[in-house]
């Protein structure tokens, strides 16, 4: 099938993502994924987009797995410059970088636990009419876990109450339906 020739994997980094209701935590169980996706395109190319405020390219449109796979397996998301999670950023960089690397059609799979906004949607629709098929795979739990805090202890909100992130199973379902593959 030629969708399954070109792949962008983008990956939530947010602090969210540090949320223990999946053991260990969600991120690390996104990073098996997302090694578990490299591996199921052993001819295709592959590319990987990571973001929390901001988006940014860690692996361009490549053969090369072997190189996603060490990149994918180190990447800190202590490197993100900018906090927060902002789906609609991730899935403009996987867009630009399937456009760059002169594919008419491919997959993009979001990583994820954040909640989409309309941007999100907004632009999943404009990935599906572009020939682009977003799939969407949710990480965490409807109860929800504290969020940990990169100085120790918990993310309190400015009420001063515990931040529990909730995965928005909806939400993530909703922008899946606009990309044209699922959830």
């Amino acid at each position: 099938d030629a969708y399954r020739a070109r792949r962008e994997i983008v990956l939530d980094w947010s602090q969210s993502m540090h949320a223990q209701d999946l053991a260990p935590v969600r991120l690390t169980r996104a990073r098996f994924a997302a090694l578990d996706l490299i591996d199921a395109l052993p001819d295709g190319r592959i590319g990987v987009v990571a973001f929390a405020g901001t988006a940014h390219s860690v692996v361009p449109l490549t053969a090369d797995h072997r190189t996603a796979r060490h990149l994918v397996s180190t990447l800190s998301p202590d490197l993100m410059p900018v906090p927060g999670s902002n789906v609609a950023a991730g899935l403009r960089q996987a867009e630009s970088l399937l456009t760059q690397g002169d594919a008419w059609i491919g997959d993009i799979v979001l990583l994820t636990d954040s909640e989409p906004d309309a941007a999100a949607r907004t632009i999943a629709q404009q990935l599906s009419g572009q020939g682009f098929r977003l799939a969407v795979v949710g990480f965490g739990t409807a109860d929800g876990a504290p969020i940990p805090s990169a100085r120790g202890g918990w993310i309190h909100g400015r009420d001063g109450r515990l931040t529990l992130a909730h995965l928005d199973e909806h939400g993530l379902r909703r922008l899946a339906a606009h990309g044209g593959v699922g959830y």
